[in-house]
This record gives structure tokens, sequence and C-alpha cells, in this order.
């Protein structure tokens, strides 16, 4: 991950490894505030800055994205231990050694290869 601007007063992160098989997959990591109320503020993973398309969110609101409390899919009832990591100094997830990110998309949208986000 790359640090690529600001977005709504913190920076924001794009992928720059390209994963087989999903060459044309854009993965961004960026922080979204409560304009649009609490439900759609905190940190995302998206395919675009703002975008509709969009896999995980935490609601922290801390200067740069935390290490857990991820809810995958973004609108999961409660964030499952496991699914997902972040590693705050890179802003890179990592996926746990026993645990594979399992990322699925809201009903109707679609699904994305977890390696996307890896």
């Amino acid at each position: 991950y790359e640090e690529k601007g600001t977005n709504h007063g913190k920076k924001f992160y794009q992928k720059m490894q390209k994963i087989a098989g999903h060459e044309d997959v854009k993965v961004f990591l960026y922080y979204w505030d409560a304009r649009d109320g609490a439900d759609f503020s905190g940190w995302w993973f998206g395919d675009q800055v703002g975008g509709s398309q969009v896999w995980a969110r935490t609601p922290s609101h801390g200067a740069s994205p935390p290490r857990v409390g991820w809810k995958v899919p973004w609108d999961a009832a409660v964030a499952e231990p496991g699914i997902l990591s972040v590693d705050p100094t890179t802003a890179s997830p990592v996926a746990p050694p026993t645990a594979a990110a399992a990322v699925a998309m809201k009903p109707g949208v679609g699904a994305l290869n977890p390696a996307a986000l890896q």
C-alpha cells in the first residue's frame, strides 16, 4: 500500500501490488468522516475513495487505520476477530496465520477474491 493523498483530513492509501487474475481491481484504504451519518463514517476498503463498492469498514476515527475491529463485509453485525487486520505502520492488511481473509460483498453487488485485500 502506498500513500496517495488525503481524504476528509486523513491519509489514504492504494494497493500497488497487482493480483493475478484480478489485475483491474483497485483497492483503496481511506477514511470517511460523519458527513453522511455515523453508520458511514470510519476507515474503509473499497475500489475507489468514497465509492459504493466497498468490502470492509471499521468505525474507528483515529489518525491511521486500526489494526483490528474490521467488519467484513462492511455492514456485518459485528467485527469477527481474525478476519482482517491492518498494520497501521504500513497501512497494509495482513491475514492472520490461523484465519483466511474471507471477503464477501453486500448481496447483489458481487464478490471479490480475498487476495485483492492482502
